[in-house]
């Protein structure tokens, strides 16, 4: 089979403690007390020149599309490849610091940090440097496998969720040993919650972790040697998908079993499923942008009479908070809050969205700089005209919430905060299957 060329590497990108942490309303601006597990920045570049694609992978709430434009410039610098090339990802932990993109909605308080934003773009830069003197050849193999019980739809039990997870390994030619990885899953990294104020990548650290040990172990035993494996995490179609309706707790131990759980699917899908990728010699990248029209907003009487039912729905809740039920809905009275700040603030009639297709021979990756529905990203997926689309939220920007008609029709928190209606919604699924078409023509 084809090898291509790899160069990986990862580092410690976690801010000193007394920074605003974000994700979450109802910590509001409190900072962070110390680190209890690291942020990492992750590179997994295949492929040289304009034949190449970069992943770079941030244990961050977002990128905006200011921030990803400055870590796509490093990288590409550092790599020699198109910036075009390079493609931002957040994991979407809410154990992260503020100020890497300050407030991210337009309701929203807070604000950029220039210091830990010029910190962080600086280690990446060094990031990309030492992986460009670290080349080495590599097979891809790669699965699709099921992965129950570490996210779900958070709404309701029975409620639509792509519980599996896509795994791209590069193992040394022949067969040998893992390199690096890339996992995707689609689930809120929210175990912690707003009482946490420590630094977390909440469970895609520890799955992270866990991966990297047991590869690490496996290519020891069998003689491979014992350089640690570069592992990334790509977070999915997470608009309405989370561990609400699985968690036991909001601690470390629970972010630990969700994690082991979820990591513990990916080994035995990458030792029992994967193949080998037949016929792929380069990757191939195709950008492009979605144009969206910003939502009519309500007028201030009808705002408020959805933030009155909110509030009463609320304190029926209020004595079991953590409750299901409960944090639906305080996250919907959060999302009516949201709704009525929205209508004070100036917005423009419309919003250009990046969106990027990588692809490797008939799999790929939809990038998306949006948290969007689970069902939304199913269509995508049905009718991309690869043989297998991964949709991937958080990418080279941040603009929210998408969400689908039963998001809007029951006025959930993401649709109450959404700066799009169900109708841009929709033109958001047709223009990403378009782009994805053209992306299949173009190779």
């Amino acid at each position: 089979m084809s090898t291509m060329l790899l160069r990986a590497a990862q580092a410690d990108v976690t801010p000193q403690p007394g920074h605003a942490m974000a994700g979450y309303i109802a910590r509001g601006r409190e900072t962070a007390l110390g680190t209890h597990d690291p942020l990492r920045a992750t590179l997994i570049c295949l492929g040289t020149g304009t034949g190449a694609v970069a992943w770079l992978c941030l244990d961050a709430v977002a990128v905006d599309v200011g921030l990803s434009t400055d870590l796509r410039s490093a990288v590409a610098r550092a790599l020699a490849v198109p910036a075009d090339n390079v493609v931002v990802c957040a994991s979407h932990t809410h154990s992260g610091p503020e100020g890497w993109t300050g407030p991210l909605h337009p309701a929203d308080e807070g604000a950029r940090d220039a210091a830990l934003i010029g910190e962080l773009v600086a280690a990446v830069d060094r990031l990309a440097r030492q992986a460009a003197v670290r080349p080495e050849p590599v097979e891809a193999h790669w699965c699709l496998v099921p992965a129950p019980n570490a996210g779900a739809n958070r709404h309701h039990p029975d409620g639509w969720h792509d519980n599996r997870t896509g795994i791209l390994a590069l193992r040394a030619p022949g067969g040998g040993p893992v390199r690096a990885m890339l996992f995707d899953y689609a689930s809120h990294p929210t175990v912690l919650g707003p009482e946490n104020l420590h630094w977390s990548a909440d469970w895609p650290g520890l799955a992270r972790h866990v991966l990297e040990e047991a590869l690490t172990a496996l290519a020891g035993f069998t003689g491979g040697g014992q350089a640690r494996p570069i592992v990334g995490f790509l977070q999915g179609p997470a608009g309405d998908a989370s561990p609400r309706l699985l968690r036991r707790g909001r601690g470390f131990t629970e972010v630990a079993r969700i994690g082991a759980i979820l990591s513990g699917t990916v080994l035995r899908g990458l030792h029992d499923d994967a193949q080998p990728l037949p016929n792929v010699d380069a990757p191939r990248v195709h950008r492009g942008a979605a144009e969206l029209h910003v939502r009519p907003l309500p007028t201030p009487e009808h705002a408020a009479r959805q933030l009155a039912a909110a509030q009463e729905a609320w304190c029926g809740q209020a004595g079991t908070p953590e409750a299901p039920d409960a944090r639906i809905a305080m996250t919907r009275l959060e999302g009516a809050r949201r709704q009525q700040r929205l209508s004070q603030v100036e917005l423009p009639e419309t919003m250009r969205l990046p969106m990027t297709v990588v692809s490797l021979g008939e799999v790929a990756w939809l990038h998306l700089p949006v948290e969007p529905f689970g069902t939304l990203a199913a269509r995508i997926a049905r009718d991309s005209p690869f043989t297998t689309t991964r949709v991937i939220g958080y990418s080279d920007g941040y603009f929210g919430y998408v969400a689908d008609e039963a998001g809007h029709e029951a006025g959930t928190y993401e649709a109450l905060s959404s700066l799009f209606s169900l109708e841009e919604s929709e033109s958001l699924v047709r223009q990403a299957i378009r782009l994805a078409h053209e992306a299949a023509s173009a190779t």
